[in-house]
């Protein structure tokens, strides 16, 4: 059987480090593109919910996930072509952003939570697909925190 226990202590600690990772980002530097084909961190954070909610809790079936993110930004974060096109008033304010990585840790949690007691809610889901897309997830988080650290580092040394 999956460690499911595992998978919620590493979840719960990449999460917690990304957030507290973007609380080292200014206002500025929160917007900050290095060139026009960049991600900025404004667009990365509330595409880590959304990608959470695309490809991990809408793969889940047989199981009810409170809504934390809408359709709009679902739509909006998800990758695309003109994904870099946004400017700074299209794009999420750094509070509200941390607020949403917030309650997407907490459904998830709840969620782990509940695969790890083996509750009556979870009787249906697959425990595979579960624990693939949770891991999924694990490693499209933690290529985005690199990001953040280069956009971080590369907007301090342009700074100096």
């Amino acid at each position: 059987m999956k460690d499911f226990e595992l998978l919620k202590a590493n979840y719960l600690k990449l999460r917690e480090n990304m957030i507290k990772y973007i609380g080292k980002f200014e206002e500025e530097s929160y917007f900050y593109q290095p060139t026009e084909k960049s991600n900025a961190v404004a667009w990365i954070v509330p595409h880590i919910a959304a990608f959470e909610k695309v490809m991990v809790v809408d793969k889940i079936l047989g199981y009810n996930f409170s809504k934390f993110i809408s359709k709009e930004d679902v739509e909006k974060y998800k990758p695309a072509i003109n994904g870099f096109e946004f400017t700074k008033k299209d794009l999420m304010p750094m509070d509200q952003a941390i607020k949403l990585l917030e309650k997407t840790k907490e459904v998830s949690i709840n969620f782990l939570d509940e695969m790890i007691n083996q509750t009556d809610t979870i009787s249906e889901v697959n425990l595979e697909i579960t624990y693939d897309r949770y891991m999924l997830n694990f490693s499209h988080e933690t290529e985005h925190l690199g990001q953040l650290k280069y956009l971080l580092g590369t907007w301090k040394r342009m700074k100096q």
